[in-house]
């Protein structure tokens, strides 16, 4: 569930296209692989899924009583070179016999982003407050504290904040590699 709303903050972004979190799961199903623990697992899916990297992500801290808490780490997978991709039946989610020339290119983790989220810390308060601000359902008996009592709306909460943080991470990668 977390991971669903992970990828509903990135489908937000502009210019980012997400898999949904099930087909992703089925090719991790076809491929025999239950966590991605390395990078070789990551190219691989992605190269079954024909896409351009993949986020891979952990929960490191989870309390959903009052003060919620949640932390998330989450590594960007992409392929260092334009990957050969598999021919897939993408309603099966089956390999085609042939390949397409050549190998996949191997995956490498290129930003990351973690965090911990604690609603008993005053910065992240304060941080929910910015965020909750024309997100919070006025007509709800908790008015702004809504956040707070509902586990999903603090989730999409710390979602959108590791995006920024993943995205932000990339960016600076990115910056610092156009220079000479």
């Amino acid at each position: 569930h977390i991971t669903d709303l992970l990828t509903e903050q990135l489908q937000q972004v502009r210019g980012i296209n997400t898999v949904p979190v099930n087909r992703v799961l089925l090719a991790m199903q076809t491929l025999r692989i239950r966590s991605i623990a390395t990078a070789e697992q990551a190219s691989k899916v992605m190269n079954v899924l024909g896409i351009d990297g993949l986020v891979v992500g952990t929960i490191t801290s989870w309390d959903p009583y009052q003060p919620p808490k949640l932390g998330l780490a989450v590594q960007l997978f992409t392929a260092m070179d334009e990957p050969a991709r598999m021919n897939v039946d993408p309603q099966s989610m089956r390999t085609a016999t042939t390949e397409a020339p050549g190998t996949p290119a191997p995956a490498q983790a290129m930003a990351q982003a973690a965090g911990i989220w604690d609603a008993s810390n005053h910065r992240t308060l304060a941080t929910l407050e910015r965020y909750a601000q024309g997100r919070t359902r006025l007509n709800s008996a908790y008015g702004p504290d809504l956040h707070l009592v509902d586990m999903d709306l603090y989730t999409q909460f710390v979602a959108y904040q590791l995006v920024e943080k993943l995205l932000r991470d990339e960016q600076n990668r990115l910056t610092a590699a156009s220079r000479p």
